[in-house]
């Protein structure tokens, strides 16, 4: 992890196309801008990882039903009442 210092105003740029600009610095809070090409998807990472544990638990329940499907398809069929 690279770790650089900042004052308000100064920025970084990322493999030539992302630029963080250090906006504003407030006691224990640092405000940045992000400017990326428009293709980029920007997230916090509090809500990226929300995100991927919600992926995560569908992908889940989605293999469970498959294999649920698939194991009531390959049973034999129950005779009817009449």
């Amino acid at each position: 992890m690279l770790y650089l210092s900042r004052k308000s105003g100064q920025s970084i740029v990322i493999n030539g196309d992302i630029e963080v600009i250090v906006s504003e610095i407030q006691g224990g809070r640092v405000k940045i801008g992000i400017q990326s090409p428009k293709d980029y998807i920007i997230w916090r990472r509090e809500i990226f990882d929300t995100v991927k544990n919600q992926n995560k638990k569908a992908q889940e329940i989605e293999q469970l039903l498959e294999a649920v499907c698939t194991q009531t398809k390959d049973a034999p069929e129950t005779p009817k009442s009449v």
